[in-house]
């Protein structure tokens, strides 16, 4: 099943005040050079390291107590590294057009 088949719409009520990384229950995804690591409270093993092409698939097996907030995920850069800066950028341009293509919505993080 695809996520929107599964977990509900976003509720931003449920999430517009979070300032904190560490108050965020829903997925959160840190793009990298050369990888992506999802971030999820809701599940025993906490950080998954994964090529950027398999995010979708990666969110997709989370259960769905891992969405208290519906289909949103917190995205952000991972710290500049030197000569990185353009392969995270575009990393991160790749999977918010991927995510969104496919119903989820993507609140970016600084």
């Amino acid at each position: 099943k695809s996520l929107s088949q599964r977990i509900p719409a976003p509720d931003p009520a449920k999430y517009a005040n979070i300032s904190d990384g560490i108050d965020w229950l829903n997925p959160y995804v840190v793009v990298h050079a050369n990888q992506a690591e999802i971030i999820s409270h809701q599940v025993p093993r906490e950080r998954i390291s994964i090529p950027v092409g398999e995010v979708l698939s990666e969110l997709k097996s989370l259960p769905n107590s891992a969405w208290p907030y519906g289909r949103v995920v917190a995205l952000s850069e991972s710290g500049p590294q030197v000569g990185d800066i353009a392969k995270i950028r575009s990393n991160l341009i790749y999977l918010k057009q991927e995510l969104e293509r496919n119903g989820v919505t993507v609140d970016l993080w600084p």
